[in-house]
């Protein structure tokens, strides 16, 4: 079941329409370690300031929100693991919504 999920994340994560409103997502999150940046997808996050936005994502999604036991510790995170552990959140509900419906919920 797992491994099912994590492609389905994976097909969801390469959808541009979605990528589209992370990235604005992102955008927020960079800005609170930095104060200035030109390409906003290829910087990293500290940890510390990931975990500090985590509880607010999983606030945002409410009774969609399903687990953070796919988001894995490291020291910095990028755009691309952000993407994957935001999907990751909605947990089993993946396999019932369709791409259309997530980007109606971010």
């Amino acid at each position: 079941m797992v491994k099912e999920l994590r492609l389905i994340i994976t097909d969801f994560s390469n959808d541009a329409r979605l990528q589209q409103i992370l990235i604005k997502f992102w955008r927020l999150f960079v800005f609170l370690q930095y104060e200035e940046v030109e390409e906003v997808a290829t910087v990293p996050l500290k940890f510390k300031v990931y975990e500090m936005i985590l509880p607010l994502l999983e606030k945002g999604l409410g009774n969609i929100f399903a687990s953070t036991d796919m988001i894995r510790k490291k020291e910095e995170v990028f755009f691309n693991k952000f993407s994957y552990d935001v999907l990751s959140m909605l947990g089993v509900n993946l396999k019932i919504l369709s791409i259309e419906d997530v980007l109606y919920i971010f």
